[in-house]
């Protein structure tokens, strides 16, 4: 695990980092105060140029001359946050061995805390990472130049944050101070998200859940060191649980009916809605269309009336204006007719009492005469 800033009181960090992992370096068998007085008198830059004067500064350019990278951690749970943290230390040169260092249940106890995997689960677990190329057992909570040159070490992986350090080794309190300062410090990011304390605090926040979990599979309450009063207390509990489980599994399945016979009239009454707009819409077209010749019958009976309106009223004008010489020729047709009339049997018949007239005329004549003699 790498430690954590200052602000977290300089205590290794369990983040998945890959220089977050990377705090422990430096065997030192003196007390923290005999070290801190020796980091004083001593600057661990000037040493580590005393140990290693001919350092060649490699670029991993080389394959003959891989770098020889250091991340240390504590590694307590190992994620992917680790691995990821591993992996970024091996990427940091074109040819790179990394060097990983764990520290000792020992070492993280004192200045830590409570570890849940031991060292040796620590190990394994660094060791089959496939980033680290070789494994440091019990690797010193401070690194020092001894340890560098030891192990031929040519770069230190870390995040850039100060690290406080607990064991009062580091001179300044930056466990990484004089290794940045000797330039044999390299940058790395941590992995948001992800890190040791978040997962024990999730297992804390479930703790009940993950006890009775564990008694479910036949672990004992005294392996599991809680009371009888816990186990039939959590027993409890779960019951409860599940009934409420099975209450809501029933609800769900009644509301899943309801809201299925909700759909189902919902698509019932879409249908029916449906054919209704298709009856109606067809029902009006059919209407329209009968309102329609409707109106084409009565347009054509309008025509018809105004033609025959327009017909009789120029008939009696033409009537009206053709009387007069109509009248005159019936009349004229009239006197025609009695003056054949007249002329035909009228003066024939009056022909014949003319000349019987005119005799008794003249027989009148004579008699007075022959009185008159």
């Amino acid at each position: 695990m790498a430690r954590k800033p200052k602000s977290n009181r300089g205590q290794k960090a369990d983040g998945g980092e890959i220089a977050a992992e990377a705090d422990q370096c430096g065997v030192n068998t003196r007390s923290p105060k005999a070290s801190s007085s020796t980091a004083a008198e001593i600057d661990p830059t000037e040493r580590l140029l005393e140990l290693w004067p001919d350092w060649d500064q490699p670029d991993g350019t080389d394959p003959d001359r891989p770098v020889r990278v250091f991340a240390d951690g504590i590694f307590d749970m190992f994620h992917f946050g680790h691995a990821k943290c591993l992996e970024q230390a091996k990427k940091l040169f074109p040819h790179t061995i990394l060097v990983v260092g764990v520290c000792s249940d020992a070492d993280t106890l004192k200045f830590k805390g409570q570890t849940v995997f031991t060292e040796q689960e620590r190990y394994e677990s660094v060791r089959h990472c496939k980033w680290a190329d070789e494994v440091v057992e019990g690797s010193p909570w401070v690194v020092t130049p001894e340890f560098l040159v030891k192990h031929k070490i040519d770069y230190v992986a870390h995040d850039a944050l100060p690290y406080g350090d607990a064991s009062g080794q580091a001179a300044g309190g930056d466990c990484y101070a004089w290794m940045k300062k000797a330039l044999r410090f390299k940058e790395t990011r941590r992995t948001p998200g992800v890190s040791t304390s978040d997962i024990i605090l999730r297992i804390v926040k479930n703790y009940n859940d993950y006890v009775f979990r564990n008694l479910k599979r036949g672990y004992t309450r005294k392996e599991l060191g809680v009371g009888i009063l816990k186990e039939k207390q959590l027993r409890a509990k779960h019951q409860i649980r599940n009934l409420s489980r099975r209450v809501r599994e029933q609800q769900m399945r009644i509301y899943g009916r309801g809201r299925k016979m909700a759909e189902q009239q919902v698509q019932i009454c879409s249908r029916v809605q449906k054919r209704i707009a298709q009856q109606t819409s067809a029902q009006m077209s059919k209407w329209q269309h009968e309102i329609g010749d409707s109106a084409r019958w009565l347009q054509q009976v309008q025509v018809s009336a105004d033609r025959y309106m327009q017909n009789m009223a120029g008939n009696v004008d033409n009537f009206f204006r053709s009387a007069p010489q109509r009248l005159n020729d019936e009349l004229r047709k009239v006197n025609n007719s009695v003056n054949k009339v007249v002329t035909d049997i009228v003066q024939p018949l009056m022909k014949p009492r003319r000349s019987r007239t005119s005799t008794s005329t003249n027989n009148t004549d004579d008699s007075e005469g022959g009185i008159s003699d």
